[in-house]
């Protein structure tokens, strides 16, 4: 059971969320590249910040987002098995809290970074709206939050001890419609099923196995080793050669 909960495929999927980041990081570094800055520096990093931050890390602490959806179709929550629904439970827990609050402060500390090498990007968008640039930048952080934090939430399910998983008390369907963002439309099976065999297969079976010995030959089929013959000579003496 505790096999195929981490070898579900929608956590490895959301995991690899994290090949986004660079993209959010070029287009966020783009936005505050554009022109002069119009507002104070404290202005227009708060400004960014809190437009990217505090709608994905409310989401992760109040409604955690929904890991069984890809792009904007979700699996119907009436169809989650108990393995599934006790992975949900995980991400309400405070461990995964916790890292998404890690998650927000690294997302913090490369917003700083790139606002400080902004102006040597400057020189292909100096005549773009510095407010335009702003925005572009502050949805670009809100996918940088969203692309590092839910990765990180699933980590942490992905390292959650066997015991803490085994022991995960599932959630009723109710509660999974009301305590997680679900996006899109609701369907019955988006990626096909895992599923682990305790047993080796034949094939794996026959190829650890160690080779047979030869079976031994019936004892009417066995021969009597041949007796060793003396050599024939057609003289008796060696000095017959010289008669």
């Amino acid at each position: 059971m505790t096999t195929a909960m981490r070898q579900d495929p929608y956590l490895w999927v959301h995991l690899a969320g994290l090949a986004v980041v660079p993209l959010a990081i070029d287009l966020c570094l783009a936005g505050l590249a554009t022109a002069a800055p119009a507002l104070p520096v404290w202005a227009e990093l708060g400004l960014v910040a809190l437009v990217g931050t505090l709608p994905v890390l409310w989401m992760q602490w109040q409604r955690p987002f929904y890991i069984f959806s890809l792009g904007l179709v979700a699996l119907n929550p009436d169809g989650l098995t108990e393995a599934q629904r006790q992975i949900l439970s995980r991400f309400r827990s405070w461990a995964v809290r916790l890292a998404t609050l890690g998650g927000a402060a690294i997302a913090l500390l490369i917003l700083w970074q790139l606002y400080r090498i902004a102006p040597a990007a400057a020189a292909p968008f100096a005549q773009i709206n510095r407010l335009g640039g702003l925005a572009v930048a502050a949805i670009a952080f809100l996918g940088l939050n969203l692309f590092i934090q839910v990765p990180i939430s699933v980590a942490c399910v992905l390292l959650t001890p066997v015991k803490a998983l085994e022991k995960a008390t599932p959630p009723a369907v109710e509660r999974i419609k009301a305590d997680f963002l679900i996006p899109g439309l609701w369907v019955p099976r988006i990626l096909p099923e895992i599923r682990v065999s305790p047993a080796l297969s034949p094939a794996v079976n026959a190829a650890v196995e160690p080779p047979a010995e030869p079976a031994a030959e019936p004892a009417e089929f066995q021969s009597e080793p041949a007796e060793p013959t003396e050599l024939q000579t057609p003289y008796e003496d060696p000095e017959d050669l010289w008669e």
